[in-house]
């Protein structure tokens, strides 16, 4: 991939990280009306994984030998040098740790996301009002997204990745900017398209607030003529996901966002 500029793919993907906790964390509802006891969930269960972060920008043949003996390589993820590592040995972290070419030893914890709240607000006319459930928008009105439609801010030629739980896509404010080329799942055993069925999931939810069609029908995002690459990094049945798939999903967004 060519790098724009100085940004290497290490520099995007963290920065693409801080947006991706703060997407999948930071969900907050009316800050009036805002529960103090929210809070990001880690699961305690001790875990045998681990993320094993080089110095080197990238992986090397002989960085992830190195991690053999230690125990089983469960994946790689070489754009930003980072081995997962499965292992019954309890001191791992400091005998890893110690290793002059490894930066940092990391549990892959398993993250739970947060359950969104429903306000209703009423938004004042705009160009969503024929869209059907507009008037219980009110995030369009509190970032003034009216007035950047009318100013001509669509979102024409911009791809938003949705790293989350997976998008419906046969959704019908969803489908019109779905990208299905590119979108992919890095949880093991579910598709990036979700199950059939009429329940809630929290990434076709993103998918609209981001970017749902200016159609007629449902809502409208606030980019509604964005494209759409659904990237999951959570289960969908489960709410909650690996250090390391969400890392997987970081990085080949920063590969493909061009």
């Amino acid at each position: 991939m060519k790098k724009p500029f100085f940004f290497s793919t290490k520099f995007l993907a963290n920065l693409m990280g801080i947006l991706v906790f703060a997407s999948l964390f930071g969900c907050q509802s009316d800050p009036q009306t805002e529960d103090t006891d929210d809070m990001v969930s880690l699961k305690s269960a001790k875990t045998t994984n681990f993320m094993v972060i080089f110095n080197a920008e990238t992986l090397t043949g002989g960085l992830e030998q190195s991690l053999a003996e230690f125990g089983t390589i469960v994946k790689t993820i070489p754009q930003i040098g980072i081995v997962v590592v499965k292992t019954s040995d309890p001191n791992f972290e400091n005998k890893v740790a110690k290793l002059s070419s490894v930066r940092s030893v990391i549990p892959d914890l398993i993250v739970n996301s947060i359950a969104p709240k429903v306000h209703l607000m009423a938004n004042p006319p705009s160009i969503g009002d024929n869209e059907w459930y507009f008037s219980y928008q009110w995030g369009m009105d509190a970032i003034n997204a009216p007035e950047a439609w009318n100013a001509g801010y669509l979102g024409t030629g911009v791809k938003v990745f949705i790293l989350d739980s997976g998008i419906d896509a046969e959704h019908p404010d969803l489908a019109p900017n779905l990208n299905s080329m590119l979108s992919k799942s890095f949880v093991p055993g579910e598709g990036w398209n979700i199950r059939p069925g009429n329940y809630f999931n929290h990434g076709t939810h993103v998918a609209g607030i981001v970017a749902a069609a200016d159609n007629s029908f449902g809502v409208i995002g606030v980019a509604p003529k964005a494209q759409i690459v659904a990237v999951k990094v959570l289960s969908e049945y489960t709410g909650s996901g690996s250090f390391s798939w969400i890392n997987e999903g970081i990085v080949y967004a920063a590969d493909y966002w061009r």
